[in-house]
């Protein structure tokens, strides 16, 4: 009972809009985000409009849908967004690490995409929420912030799996897409 608690709260307190705010806010307080514009938009496109998909998947035309109705969603919720931010970075003349993280999200959200809706191959969205910003944290850091971010990794990978929300192979392969996007991102740009 108290292991579910605490892997339901961990899955709860990781919902990937909550995560990428954390991102960001620590990414602005460390000065890597030296423009408070920059980091309003990133907490709105990456944030708060993926946020949104929550509620409304109370709303009566998607309510008892489930779990994959709410997932469905969210993945729309992000495609759409993460597509406005990335055209934001690039018409706004954005830093280059703000292109990067942007392209990095719009190249996992695809990707994710391509293999849930297309594949049919299940990719975990909350593990590469999780994915994301810890790479992201891990590029702009350095190794200093290895051990944090293994810590959070874990934790989340475990309440997945505790809560058979997802699978070892689901969330690896998540994490593979969000690595590799990651780097495309940096050498794209």
């Amino acid at each position: 009972m108290i292991k579910e608690k605490l892997a339901l709260t961990i899955r709860i307190i990781t919902i990937p809009p909550i995560v990428v705010s954390l991102l960001i806010v620590g990414l602005y307080y460390l000065e890597i985000i030296n423009d408070f514009k920059e980091a309003i938009f990133l907490f709105l496109f990456l944030g708060l409009i993926p946020l949104l998909a929550y509620p409304i998947s109370y709303l009566k035309p998607f309510k008892g849908k489930g779990r994959e109705g709410q997932r469905k969603i969210a993945f729309l919720f992000s495609l759409l967004s993460y597509s406005s931010g990335i055209l934001y970075a690039f018409i706004s003349k954005s830093s280059l690490n703000i292109k990067i993280i942007y392209l990095s999200y719009f190249i996992s959200i695809i990707n994710l995409v391509f293999f849930n809706a297309v594949l049919k191959v299940r990719a975990s969205g909350h593990i590469s929420s999780i994915s994301g910003p810890l790479v992201s944290l891990l590029y702009f850091m350095g190794l200093k912030s290895l051990i944090p971010i293994l810590f959070l990794y874990t934790l989340v990978f475990w309440s997945s799996l505790y809560l058979n929300r997802h699978t070892k192979k689901e969330m690896i392969l998540a994490t593979i897409i969000v690595i590799v996007s990651f780097g495309l991102s940096v050498l794209l740009l």
